[in-house]
């Protein structure tokens, strides 16, 4: 049976890092020593959460998933307006196309003032007097 050299530097390396780790383990200020080892060993076997851990994790969980969800539910506040908002413009602008579309085909102004306009324009082959006023 042939061992390669990098198999015994690894197993050796491997034997040293173990070897270290247990000289700090027994050297460590803060290592536990005796009958303190065998009551750290029985918590850690025990499973589970204390109610005080349960209880933090609630709170926490609350705070987290409230910070979370405020932007959705402010979104969801907004949206009414907004659908609002973008029908509104969109109802202008269809009003505005309309106006230029018939001051375009004026052929004679008629009257004009700071708020209003009014002028003769022909509409689908037929004469009419048109007057736009904007009183707001």
């Amino acid at each position: 049976m042939l061992i390669s050299f990098d198999t015994i530097y690894r197993a050796r390396r491997a034997a040293c890092a173990a070897a270290t780790l247990a000289r700090l383990r027994e050297t460590h200020p803060l290592a536990p020593s005796g009958r303190d080892r065998d009551a750290g060993r029985r918590l850690a076997d025990e499973a589970g959460m204390t109610l005080v851990e349960l209880l933090v994790v609630a709170v926490l969980l609350t705070v987290v998933l409230g910070a979370t969800l405020s932007p959705f539910e402010f979104a969801q506040r907004q949206t009414p307006k907004n659908v609002e908002y973008a029908a509104a413009i969109s109802e202008a602008s269809t009003g505005l196309q309309r106006m230029i579309r018939e001051i375009r085909q004026a052929y004679r102004i008629n009257s004009t003032s700071s708020n209003s306009v009014d002028f003769n324009a022909v509409i689908n082959s037929s004469d009419h007097n048109i007057r736009y006023e904007c009183n707001q």
